[in-house]
């Protein structure tokens, strides 16, 4: 059976990327598979504010699309939270990518609309074969996006709602049961990492993992 890595992507901001500080989220959670799974993880690092998320993202996703790329032949499931969650489908829509096993999209700060962010071409064709989908209830962030301002201001999307904020929309039906919409009613748009929850979370990623 082929290798498996799971392969995460952040969100904004990231102040630890710049100070090198051990606390951001994919640190430890490649420290976590490794420890305690006997899989692979690894991430991409970056930095940027919330202005310059939508300019910078072409360039990020080229690059991650690279990582990504770098696991061609072994059992990828890739884990995206916020502005990552923008970055892994526009890197998806670039093409040529190996197949995803899993796709999990966490807050995601990208357009909901499966016909325009990508999810029904990439399930259909199967280049991903699950993608599940996790909304918090009291995401905030999410809220912001919604607004004209805040879709204008992170360069998201130009209409619709995030698909952070109530999960997909548009699916493609034949492709309906290969989404899988998980909701976090209590938590807020970053509560799945804080100290408290992480060990939840990795157990929940982990145990979708086929």
């Amino acid at each position: 059976m082929n290798q498996t890595i799971y392969i995460f992507e952040r969100g904004i901001l990231g102040w630890q990327s710049i100070f090198g500080n051990w606390s951001q989220w994919p640190n430890q959670a490649v420290a976590w598979i490794h420890k305690n799974t006997p899989h692979k993880a690894q991430t991409l690092t970056y930095f940027t504010g919330p202005i310059l998320a939508g300019f910078t993202r072409p360039y990020r996703a080229k690059q991650f699309a690279q990582l990504i790329k770098a696991y061609a032949g072994w059992k990828i499931i890739l884990v995206a939270h916020s502005e990552g969650v923008a970055t892994a489908l526009r890197a998806l829509r670039l093409g040529g990518l190996p197949r995803i096993t899993e796709l999990h999209l966490l807050c995601g700060a990208a357009d909901a609309d499966c016909r325009a962010n990508g999810l029904n071409y990439a399930l259909t064709h199967d280049h991903v074969g699950r993608a599940f989908i996790y909304v918090a209830g009291l995401d905030q962030a999410m809220l912001l996006e919604n607004t004209y301002l805040g879709s204008l201001f992170f360069g998201l999307q130009t209409a619709g709602q995030p698909i952070g904020l109530n999960g997909p929309t548009n699916i493609f039906p034949p492709i309906d049961k290969k989404i899988i919409h998980r909701g976090w009613p209590h938590y807020g748009h970053s509560t799945c990492w804080e100290p408290k929850h992480f060990e939840a979370t990795l157990r929940l990623l982990t145990t979708n993992h086929s």
